[in-house]
């Protein structure tokens, strides 16, 4: 067989926790880092065993295109192929089980399917906003979990599918038929890989059950068991071979300009109006976790995030007047009546809010064409900067600023709009 030169992002293609590829996808990048333990002993000047532990990191980047559906996906809440494209209000609340998994399909002409990556088990550790003035925005979401394979020849189109709870010796997949077209390849419970059809010992059934598939199995240990509540991810391939291209021609929003975004910085003492002058925007999101461990399991049970999280904004804006700042400090009031004879810095308030308004517009920015909206409250100014260089055409300063609640509202519109 003769060697490809090489697959191109074009032969790429994402799948996160179900059959539906995502669009708008711009970067995608994994790491498997195998930690080894060295285990010595007296008398022994050689190693008496090598303990190899495997920690999967992945990175996925967006271009933000004004529906929230990256989000949703990036979080593990991903419209499913039986789901509408309802209005959804997502809250800080929802990083604590933010876990996903990842399937991404290589072509190296960009027409048959060549394999298939999974990752699985991915916990969102970070995220980044950004929105700037003189590019497209983009949602940057990394993670880290437990488990890497390739799956090539007749599991190449392999996709990883969400299965939820019918009974304690069955599972159903809701919303398609697969048992006549696909082969089951593997089963998670939560972090732990139960059953997978290279070992000899497992077996996974799947049945077709009116617009649903269900699913039995079992392991060396017998029938497999289910309790109510855990989290089941099926990894099932079809036995096609063909690598489907997205449209050379797409209508709709590639990605948010600055015509799209209007933002709002103020203090609810005061009046709620769209911040000039802004040159971007940076949200990130520290979701550090801790590994829960337990005798009984080679693999975490859980990531478990730390509270309160860590989120930091930065807003630049081209130096004019101090509008901005008398807002954060309350002397809204006295600053436009021409008042106010000084702003001390150590009054700022820690109650500021942060709206961001994504429309589908350029130009028409009325309540019709809103898409989505991000509200950061409880801000505090965790530092101001003045940057001035001779070479520069305008001064800029940044508002640095920490956040307490997050909110983002919206649709998992299409975004071919």
């Amino acid at each position: 067989m003769a060697k490809p030169n090489a697959i191109k992002p074009s032969g790429k293609k994402l799948f996160v926790d179900g059959p539906n590829a995502s669009k708008r996808v711009q970067t995608t990048s994994s790491t498997n880092d195998f930690s080894e333990e060295k285990l010595l002993e007296l008398a022994n000047p050689q190693v008496s065993e090598k303990i190899s532990d495997l920690a999967v990191t992945s990175t996925i980047e967006w271009n933000d295109y004004g529906s929230i559906a990256p989000f949703m996906q990036a979080i593990g809440q991903g419209v499913w192929q039986n789901e509408v494209n309802v209005a959804r209000v997502i809250t800080d609340t929802a990083f604590d089980n933010a876990i996903i998994d990842t399937m991404i399909q290589h072509s190296k002409n960009g027409s048959s399917l060549d394999y298939s990556e999974y990752n699985g088990y991915l916990f969102l550790t970070s995220f980044s906003l950004n929105y700037p003035a003189d590019g497209i925005a983009t949602e940057s979401y990394s993670y880290e979990g437990d488990h890497a394979r390739f799956f090539l020849n007749n599991w190449a189109e392999a996709i990883v599918y969400k299965a939820d709870f019918l009974s304690a010796s069955t599972l159903r997949i809701s919303g398609v038929n697969l048992a006549a077209t696909h082969n089951p390849v593997l089963l998670l419970v939560n972090q732990t890989v139960v059953s997978e059809i290279s070992d000899t010992d497992d077996a996974l059934t799947l049945t077709d059950n009116g617009a649903d598939t269900e699913i039995t199995g079992s392991n060396e240990d017998g029938n497999l068991a289910f309790t109510d509540g855990d989290r089941f991810r099926a990894v099932i391939s079809g036995s096609g071979t063909t690598f489907s291209q997205f449209a050379t021609t797409p209508a709709g929003i590639g990605g948010l300009r600055r015509g799209h975004i209007d933002a709002y910085l103020y203090n609810p003492a005061g009046n709620v109006e769209k911040t000039l002058r802004v040159q971007s925007i940076s949200i990130d999101g520290d979701l550090s976790r801790e590994e829960g461990l337990e005798l009984g399991s080679k693999k975490p049970y859980f990531r478990i995030l730390g509270r309160p999280i860590d989120i930091s904004i930065a807003v630049e804006i081209n130096e004019t007047d101090l509008e901005e700042f008398a807002k954060l400090a309350g002397q809204e009031t006295a600053f436009d009546a021409l008042t106010l004879d000084e702003i001390n810095v150590d009054n700022y308030l820690t109650d500021s809010v942060l709206e961001i308004l994504i429309y589908s517009s350029e130009t028409d920015h009325t309540f019709a064409k809103e898409l989505k909206r991000l509200k950061f409250t409880a801000l505090s100014v965790a530092s101001d900067d003045d940057s001035t260089n001779v070479s520069d055409t305008v001064g800029t300063r940044t508002l640095n600023l920490t956040a307490e609640n997050f909110l983002i509202s919206g649709t998992a519109v299409s975004p071919f709009l």
